[in-house]
Formats: structure tokens, sequence, C-alpha cells
């Protein structure tokens, strides 16, 4: 974080502008503000800045978010941090709380992927980034991008790759703090800790806002699209890519079901038990429909069950490894939710977005790029 982009921000409890608390003095390096805190400058709420990330909570769950390291630079400069209790935290807060430690769990030790993984032709490379989020590259260069559920910062790399001026990431696990890593030296970024409904950002502030397969697995999803409209400046694009109710009988009628079960499962187990049918899926795709979409003419291999979402898997997917972690990102969130088309249309009507492209990827998946008018 650098003090120029503390303008884009404010306080989460009254909206009013934030400032650089001075003492204790922050620790910089260069222009980077590496450790501190910023203030809000009507109603005094202090948030962290840790490791160049600041963290946005409300009080009330930091105990329930923060990392050790996050806790003892909270402490350090002056931001209250309650005991922790489940007394008046809900049981939809309570599963996000769950569902963001979960996803900590998949990014920073079941698949930490790395710059050769951005860069290769896999699932994590550009062309399936462009496939789910098919922004015109001519409109990202030299452009300001929020990135919303960032993840580990595949999005934000791709949006670098592209020229963007300035990519923030609002991301609410602490896989965050990897972004950087995957980043060139000097690329501007912005990254903030926070949940995707309770947003630190001020309106206006981007020309380009996206979610891409996660506000699926937000609390709120109509409130998190709201904000991820709300940072737009008008003319500017909002792209999304979520769960398909349409064609996604594997998800809404097997997988779903057995959540209940499943997450009596600790996270590790669950994730082992992952390469179960993930070595099953992986012989169907390479030894049932590759071969099959390479003998059958294309209108009788596409009557194969979820054809398109299974051999764009066989292309994206070839590893046991990642076809198992895949299936673990499906079964371990504990908050999942299918979209139908109207309400994509909805969504987007409602926030006040013509609709540019709405199209439902790999039988699987809605993809929806607006302009914010």
């Amino acid at each position: 974080m650098k003090q120029e982009h503390i303008p884009l921000l404010c306080c989460l409890e009254c909206r009013a502008p934030l400032a650089l608390v001075r003492e204790p003095a922050p620790v910089m390096a260069g222009p980077e503000i590496e450790y501190g805190a910023l203030e809000c400058q009507a109603c005094r709420t202090r948030y962290p800045i840790v490791q160049g990330v600041g963290v946005f909570f409300p009080t009330s769950l930091l105990p329930d978010y923060l990392t050790p390291r996050e806790r003892q630079t909270a402490l350090t400069y002056g931001v209250e941090v309650p005991p922790s209790q489940d007394e008046g935290v809900d049981d939809l807060e309570k599963r996000q709380i769950a569902t963001a430690r979960n996803w900590s769990y998949q990014w920073n030790v079941a698949e930490r992927y790395g710059r050769d993984d951005l860069d290769g032709d896999l699932w994590f490379g550009e062309e399936a980034f462009f496939l789910f989020i098919p922004l015109p590259k001519e409109r990202i260069r030299d452009r300001v991008a929020v990135v919303w559920c960032g993840g580990r910062g595949r999005e934000t790399y791709h949006l670098h790759k592209c020229g963007s001026r300035l990519v923030v990431v609002v991301e609410i696990g602490d896989e965050i703090y990897a972004i950087r890593d995957q980043l060139d030296p000097g690329a501007e970024v912005l990254l903030l800790r926070a949940d995707m409904t309770k947003s630190p950002l001020r309106e206006g502030v981007a020309d380009i806002s996206i979610c891409d397969h996660a506000l699926q697995h937000v609390s709120d999803h109509q409130k998190g699209y709201a904000n991820l409209v709300a940072a737009l400046r008008p003319g500017g694009l909002a792209a999304v890519n979520v769960y398909s109710h349409e064609n996604n009988w594997v998800m809404t009628g097997v997988v779903e079901p057995l959540k209940p079960l499943l997450h009596r499962l600790p996270l590790r187990a669950l994730h082992y038990l992952s390469y179960v049918p993930g070595a099953v899926l992986y012989a169907l795709l390479r030894w049932f429909y590759a071969p099959l979409n390479r003998l059958l003419p294309p209108s009788q291999a596409a009557r194969l069950p979820l054809n398109s979402n299974m051999v764009y898997w066989a292309e994206k997917k070839k590893t046991l490894r990642l076809v198992s972690n895949t299936i673990f990102d499906l079964v371990h969130a504990p908050i999942s939710y299918h979209f139908r088309q109207q309400e994509m249309e909805a969504l987007a009507r409602a926030n006040g977005v013509r609709v540019a492209y709405l199209k439902n990827i790999n039988q699987t998946t809605w993809t929806l790029v607006g302009i914010k008018q």
C-alpha cells in the first residue's frame, strides 16, 4: 500500500475518509507502507496494515479473521481487538468465516501455484482467464481494475500482464499475502484483506471490476455484486463468472446434497479424500472423453454427458493432482450458490448494468460482462 492509495479507501463503519496513523510511526519500504494503521477521520476506528496489506474487518469480527501476525500489528498500532465470542455472530457469518478459512487452506497448502503455472497453458494461464472473464485487452491497458475475491493472484497477474495501471485486490483470506510474490517488482497493486460485502473501497474509483469463480461463495451475493458495481465509474466494465444452475446437475443434485456429510470431515482429510473421485474423473477424462472426442463427429460427441466441460478439463487439468484439487475446490466451501440466467440478468438490471455478454460456459458456469450506466 502507498500513501497515494489511501484516498481510494473509506471507513467500514461510517464511510468517512481515512488517514495514516503517524504514532507509532509506520514501517516503510520506499514508497510502500509495510506496517502501520489507518484511522477514520470521523469515528476514529483503526485498521492495520500488515506486510503492505490493508486489513479491513468490523471490530467485532477481528478475532475470527486475524492471523497471529495481523493481531500483533493491530495491537502495536492501537487497533481494538475484542475477545473472541460466538454471541452476536449469526450462522451465515460463521459460514463465511469457515469459507474464508477453507480457501486459505486451499491456496496456502493444497494448491500453491506460482508464476510458472500462471505463464502456462493450463487452468491458471492467460487463455483460461480470458475464457471466463472475456474483457477486451485494449480496455485493460492503463486502467484501474478491482479484483474481488482475488485469491492467490491469478486474475491480478493477468491484468498486470495486459498493462493495467493499478490493480486493487479485495480478498477475505490470508492467501492475499502471496500475491506480491507473483508480480514483477514495482507492479502497482493495492491489497485489501476484507469481505466483499463489507467493502472499504470508495465508490467510482475503478474502470474494471471483476469477480471470477467466487461470487457463489459470498454470504450475500446481491450485496457483493452491488459493491462490485459501486466501485466503478460510469461506463466501467463489470465482469463475473459464477456457478450455473442450468446444466449443472452434478453439483446441484449430487455434490451439494452430500456436503453436510462431507463437511463433518477435517479439511485435510477431505482434501486427501478428493483424490478418490479425482482418480476416477482423471481416468474418464484421459481414456473416455478425450479419445471419443477424437473419434466421434462433433455432433455425436456433444451428446456425451457434460461433454464440453469434460473436454475442457481434459485440456486444462492434465494432472491427477490438478483434477483432484479441483474436486476439493468444488466440495469444501460451506457457502456455494448456483445462479440461474434470470438471476444474472436481474443482478445486472438492479445495479444499473447493461449486459454486453452473457454465456453459459462449459455447461457449468455463467459469465456476465456489463457496462455501468
